[in-house]
């Protein structure tokens, strides 16, 4: 017996599936539609926060579009740049009032200063010099291994003994 061409296909609604079937098919609509949400694990270590960590995350993932779009501007060791509620919300779904949190959380660790606000719109200034200390931190027990695996090749070896 052979399957027909259309027998595994999940009728769409208006064409007699079941509610059941629908939902499935709005489920996998909404996953495949959306964006992944994704931040950097080290940032959570300098941010002690999830959120400040994903916000830090989405900042410094729109850094290049901000700088492109006129929004920005960095010299090496501060990023300038403004964004508004609204906009971060939309693109993390971090709440207004999670994103207050997310910012004392970032000031508090000396990576970010709000330098001014147009409306609704707030100037920040991303310390990356700070961003940069604080990195090394978190790396500094991956730092100790690497040294200490380098100190013990081959080569190294040698070198001792030549001395």
């Amino acid at each position: 017996m052979t399957k027909k061409a259309n027998e595994n296909v999940v009728p769409i609604h208006g064409s007699g599936g079941s509610d059941a079937d629908v939902r499935a098919q709005a489920r996998m609509l909404a996953m495949l539609g959306s964006d992944t949400i994704s931040f950097n694990r080290a940032y959570v270590e300098i941010t002690g926060n999830v959120l400040a960590a994903l916000w830090l995350s989405y900042v410094i993932e729109q850094k290049a579009e901000f700088v492109r779009s006129g929004r920005a501007h960095t010299d090496g060791y501060d990023f300038t740049f403004a964004m508004t509620g609204q906009e971060c919300e939309a693109a993390t779904g971090i709440s207004r009032a999670q994103q207050a949190t997310c910012r004392r959380a970032l000031q508090e660790a000396g990576l970010i200063s709000e330098i001014g606000t147009r409306g609704r719109t707030v100037t920040y200034t991303l310390h990356l010099a700070q961003l940069r200390r604080r990195l090394d931190e978190v790396a500094a027990p991956l730092l100790a291994a690497l040294q200490a695996a380098r100190d013990v090749t081959p080569q190294a070896a040698a070198k001792r003994r030549a001395r």
